[in-house]
């Protein structure tokens, strides 16, 4: 009787293999460190891109058959065996007569060897809150809270979407799962005095604007999303206007940054059309 194991099995080691092992001669009679290696399918669609299959001639006397899935790889000891044997029962039970075939599924493969584990911290960048501030959280606040995550021997951060969400103008586009780009992010998290310092230090009357902002919008008790996204745009708007006025740093012939401008421009242009 032909007999087809499979079992799909994630987050394996570069040299890591599925193998089986089990009661039969066939099985390699337990033998771990012998056993009948599976094989991963070659295919592109996600279900089957991690699963493992082999087929085996087993004779009926093996049934009830007994077996196991285990890990391996060159590494000294690389070895996971599966704690709970798998039990098969005689074919005549399972289908009222002897079928020329079995498919014996397992499903996804759960082992502990190896496997990665650590902490982390889920947080909406509007909540990250520091001396910048003007409403909300933003980008630049991404790198402390970094070095505060790995401090505290955390290994990942997870932020909550942010795409740019803009599409009635009102609050309704605060909801972050709604996002009209893929591409696009959201100019709520722009850190204002990074923008405006492109061409060296902040102009006076645009760091007048970031400071009114800021003490007006960093005195509510919650963050404003109308408010403090119309801030933001109305810095950003007098920001391009300044570095794309004639000598400019994004000028016609401004250099570096207009060069860098413009490159981003061409490469990006597919989206930028669309926003």
């Amino acid at each position: 009787m032909l007999a087809t194991f499979a079992v799909r099995c994630h987050r394996l080691r570069a040299g890591q293999r599925v193998c089986l092992t089990g009661a039969p001669a066939a099985l390699c009679a337990w033998d771990v460190a012998s056993p009948v290696p599976l094989h991963r399918l070659t295919s592109s669609h996600t279900d089957d891109a991690d699963e493992w299959r082999v087929t085996l001639r087993l004779p009926r006397a093996a049934f009830p058959l007994r077996y196991r899935f285990l890990l391996a790889d060159a590494s000294p000891g690389g070895r996971w065996t599966e704690p709970q044997e798998r039990v098969v029962p005689p074919p005549d039970t399972l289908a009222g007569r002897p079928p020329a075939a079995l498919l014996l599924h397992a499903g996804h493969l759960r082992f502990s060897a190896g496997a990665w584990r650590g902490a982390g911290l889920a947080v909406p960048v509007f909540s990250l809150r520091s001396e910048h501030s003007v409403g909300a959280g933003d980008f630049g606040d991404l790198l402390p809270l970094v070095d505060l995550a790995a401090a505290a021997g955390l290994r990942m951060v997870q932020l909550l979407p942010v795409n740019d969400t803009r599409c009635h103008g009102t609050w309704w586009d605060s909801y972050p799962y709604s996002c009209a780009s893929t591409h696009a992010l959201h100019p709520l998290y722009l850190r204002l005095q990074s923008v405006a310092s492109l061409g060296g230090a902040v102009p006076p009357h645009i760091d007048a604007m970031i400071h009114d902002a800021q003490t007006r919008l960093e005195a509510l008790p919650a963050v404003d999303y109308q408010q403090t996204l119309a801030a933001k745009i109305a810095v950003a708007r007098a920001c391009f206007d300044l570095h794309t006025a004639p000598g400019g740093p994004l000028a016609s012939g401004g250099g570096a940054h207009r060069a860098a401008f413009d490159a981003f421009c061409d490469e990006q242009q597919a989206w930028l059309r669309c926003v």
